[in-house]
């Protein structure tokens, strides 16, 4: 939020950052071996949508996910 101060209301940094986890997301969705998410807190948001990327997601007692987005009309892909 410390960017929303910025001259184009932080449009430019969360681009950036929206460029990058989608980067990520894509390199693990391309990975020639499976890739393991391991889960032991809360994965909201962005953090759920990392681990839908991977092949297989193993989560303890203590795993939490949550997409708030949807509340707003925003969907994680």
């Amino acid at each position: 939020t410390a960017h929303r101060g910025d001259p184009d209301r932080g449009k430019a940094f969360f681009e950036e950052t929206f460029t990058a986890c989608a980067a990520l997301m894509q390199a693990i969705v391309r990975h020639p071996r499976p890739v393991i998410a391991e889960v032991d807190g809360l994965a909201t948001a962005a953090g759920a949508q990392l681990v839908a990327s991977c092949d297989l997601a193993i989560a303890s007692h203590e795993a939490t996910f949550c997409t708030p987005g949807v509340n707003i009309g925003l969907f994680c892909s």
